[in-house]
């Protein structure tokens, strides 16, 4: 019963904030012609001088009547293709090399807590910490919501110390990779 009031007040919400924007529009456009009349720039356009870094060649505009630098449409196609394109393709893959390294990790870190051999640690509360998935949802079902951060960065510690096969406080090549790959 609540979800559908839940449900029905959403979709009201959604028609008075599509009315309200609606509205807005329409009386900032008035707005703007009353200042734009009190200011005296009502019949006043928008001119702007050609940048001076701008290169292209010389050429008539069709519209002005004046010549204006021009850049042929199929060099910003080629940077677009050979630039753009790619590196934003490098950084999807970037981002998603990141998102599924920290799935991993959070993966190893309860594999390790379920089996018993990830270091346990203390908080200032003298609870043994685990998991920041856990502990995120172990907060917010009991209301302690902001209480203890601490937790989840006692666990990455936990974690790395872990991983640190030769002790010498921190991770080598080949440790990150067994670390990444699940096996310490």
């Amino acid at each position: 019963m609540q979800r559908e009031l839940d449900d029905q007040l959403f979709v009201i919400n959604t028609f008075l904030n599509i009315i309200w924007a609606t509205g807005f529009l329409i009386f900032w456009r008035r707005r703007q012609a009353e200042l734009a009349y009190k200011w005296n720039t009502l019949d006043m356009e928008l001119v702007e001088d050609t940048r001076p870094t701008y290169k292209g060649q010389l050429r008539r505009s069709p519209i002005t009547n004046k010549y204006e630098p021009y850049y042929p449409t199929w060099k910003r196609l080629l940077f677009r293709m050979f630039v753009t394109i790619p590196m934003i393709g490098i950084n999807i893959i970037l981002v998603s090399c990141v998102i599924l390294v920290i799935i991993r990790f959070q993966s190893w870190i309860d594999r390790r807590l379920k089996d018993g051999t990830l270091p346990q640690t203390r908080n200032n509360n003298n609870r043994a910490s685990y998991s920041s998935s856990n502990f995120a949802s172990d907060s917010v079902l009991n209301g302690n919501v902001g209480i203890n951060n601490n937790t989840a960065l006692d666990v990455a510690a936990a974690s790395f110390g872990a991983a640190d096969v030769n002790h010498d406080g921190r991770l080598d090549r080949a440790e990150f990779i067994r670390f990444i790959q699940g096996g310490v």
